[in-house]
């Protein structure tokens, strides 16, 4: 019992120390292409790299989707729950390919996620399943032309027209 202990905490110990050891900044320049393992929620996903066999955290660049119940600390957010869905449905085990910015946040490394050719990102946006992050995009035309539809088309979290985007929403509950 006591080695199946010990082995399990290695085990636990090396896993994690795979997301600790990557540098976000060492990322940026280049394309990488990964598998996604692993979506948390609507804009954050775990992916491994295919060159360097580490797994990556990701913080979906340009967007910000509804927050996921976070215990003790918030409700879950409307929407989340159709955010999840939908980046589970286009990116769960696909190969994608990964353009870090170098940015980290919470233990996650900041990057836009495409799927054969196709932001993830501007389909959220797209879909009405998130946010135009201004403050961290503020270049991203496209992604805010995608936002200005979905609003007017009403589509996904725009049905609700006092929608709270997921920035003001956290800061009720800081």
């Amino acid at each position: 019992m006591k080695l199946k202990n010990i082995a399990l905490s290695t085990l636990l110990l090396l896993s994690s120390s795979a997301f600790a050891a990557v540098d976000c900044q060492s990322l940026v320049g280049k394309r990488h292409e990964a598998t996604i393992i692993k979506v948390d929620d609507g804009d954050t996903a775990t992916v491994k790299l295919q060159k360097q066999g580490t797994s990556v955290r990701v913080r979906f660049f340009g967007v910000d989707t509804p927050e996921s119940q976070w215990a003790d600390r918030w409700p879950e957010q409307p929407y989340s729950a159709e955010a999840k869905f939908f980046t589970i449905k286009q990116l769960n085990n696909k190969k994608v390919t990964v353009k870090f910015t170098g940015d980290k946040t919470y233990s996650r490394c900041v990057g836009e996620i495409f799927v054969n050719g196709r932001s993830h990102s501007l389909a959220l946006v797209n879909g009405g399943y998130a946010w135009w992050y201004a403050q961290y995009s503020p270049n991203r035309s496209d992604i805010k032309r995608a936002q200005a539809s979905a609003k007017s088309s009403r589509k996904g979290l725009w049905m609700n027209q006092n929608a709270i985007a997921p920035w003001v929403f956290r800061r009720k509950y800081k």
